[in-house]
């Protein structure tokens, strides 16, 4: 089974529509959203981890396997 991680902030635009994207594959797929509203210093890491600087950075799993999506 997929699995996405969408790092997020709740009131982007984007954001919403890369979770409405992914809950349309369900059951295939599942989500976990992680709001980074309150925590800019988190944002900042999680850009540097995957070297993608805006949000929502999208990361698709497969067992153990991740691949970086991008946004939306």
């Amino acid at each position: 089974m997929r699995q996405f991680i969408i790092y997020g902030i709740s009131d982007c635009p984007s954001c919403l529509r890369a979770c409405a994207a992914v809950m349309e594959t369900y059951p295939s797929s599942e989500y976990v959203f992680i709001n980074c509203d309150f925590s800019p210093t988190y944002r900042e890491v999680i850009k540097n981890k995957y070297h993608f600087y805006t949000f929502p950075i999208v990361i698709m799993r497969i067992g153990e396997d991740e691949q970086l999506l991008g946004g939306h």
